[in-house]
């Protein structure tokens, strides 16, 4: 059975950095290497909603 987590942040990188950001990169990463399946949900720097893969994590990206 694979176990799946959301995970919901303001900031991700590489759009944005700083503590949060790099703290959900490390999480949503580790959960992945450890087989969960991660969805990660971010505010889009640009200003444009945006799905893709980043080291096995789903990020959707949303504008405000």
């Amino acid at each position: 059975m694979t176990r799946h987590c959301g995970i919901v942040t303001t900031l991700y990188p590489p759009d944005a950095g700083g503590g949060i950001g790099t703290y959900s990169q490390s999480l949503a990463e580790g959960l992945t290497a450890a087989g969960w399946r991660v969805t990660l949900f971010a505010k889009s720097a640009t200003g444009n909603d945006d799905a893709t893969f980043q080291n096995g994590v789903r990020v959707l990206r949303f504008a405000n």
